[in-house]
């Protein structure tokens, strides 16, 4: 009985006491600025800046108000005039190639973040070619048809450059498999790889056929690919360009480390892969890319 009394006592004090929240002080806790920023000789430089509450948040983020860009070009300041849109702030400068570029971004309730780009001046494309009939192919009882085509690339043996093969389509164009009408604006439509080779690479961030330069480097490379034959098809009433980009080492490393990233997510028994970044006192990537386009009708 006196065992039963004392267990009724300690119960009764546990559930009565008083307590205090516990602090834990993790390393580097704080806000944090996610900055992405993927520049173009052809367009103003803008930059995608968000917040997280705290390095572990996994939150979407929200915009970051208030912050202040500046960039050095071969460390010589750059007057700018910047807007803001939400998450999108817009420069009125073009960035050029060949230049050292430093940027700095400032924001109140976040640390300072910085990062240095360069962008060269790299690499020649070969109008496309497309052959006037298809190659088809069934697989598991599915027929398709495509177009083959190819490209030669050429570069000055930079290593670590990349490119990227896009096919866009204008105009009202139907995807039947997919239910999609395209309107008035262009669109990436039906582009595959015809051949897999060591330096062929796959991202779902900017689709189309990803290639680096680890390969063929300094090398002319004469380059495959297929374009969907019901995409093809409709050429004679749909405008079609193909979009060229040739890739900076910072582009390359982030697409190659997200992929990655991608691929070891869904596996419990692999390292979780970091993404790249080039910031400091920041998360995320600033890097460019120069691109030429070429009309296919």
């Amino acid at each position: 009985m006196k065992r039963f009394y004392l267990s009724l006592i300690l119960i009764s004090a546990g559930l009565t006491a008083c307590y205090e929240p516990i602090e834990l002080d993790v390393e580097g806790a704080g806000s944090l600025m996610v900055i992405n920023s993927f520049y173009t000789p052809d367009s103003v430089w803008s930059f995608s800046i968000s917040g997280l509450l705290h390095p572990l948040d996994s939150g979407t983020g929200h915009p970051v108000n208030g912050a202040e860009i500046s960039i050095w070009a071969n460390e010589q300041p750059i007057a700018l005039q910047v807007t803001q849109e939400e998450f999108i702030y817009k420069t009125d400068y073009y960035p050029e190639t060949g230049v050292d570029y430093r940027v700095e971004i400032t924001a109140p309730g976040y640390p300072e973040a910085s990062a240095e780009t360069r962008l060269e001046n790299f690499g020649s494309i070969s109008q496309p070619v497309i052959a006037e009939d298809y190659e088809e192919e069934v697989f598991f009882g599915y027929r398709s048809y495509w177009y083959p085509g190819s490209i030669t690339i050429s570069d000055p043996a930079l290593l670590g450059q990349g490119y990227n093969l896009q096919l866009h389509a204008y105009s009202t164009y139907y995807d039947e498999w997919n239910d999609i009408v395209f309107p008035e604006d262009w669109y990436q439509v039906g582009l595959r790889t015809a051949e897999f080779t060591d330096f062929n690479l796959f991202s779902n961030s900017i689709g189309g056929i990803i290639l680096a330069d680890y390969g063929f480097n300094g090398q002319e490379l004469h380059y495959p690919f297929n374009i969907e034959g019901e995409a093809w098809d409709a050429r004679d009433t749909v405008q079609y360009r193909m979009e060229f980009r040739f890739l900076s080492p910072d582009y390359v490393l982030y697409i190659r480390s997200y992929q990655d990233q991608i691929n070891t997510t869904e596996n419990p028994y692999t390292t979780p892969a970091q993404v790249y970044s080039n910031l400091e006192g920041a998360t995320g990537i600033i890097a460019g890319y120069r691109r030429e386009w070429f009309y296919l009708n």
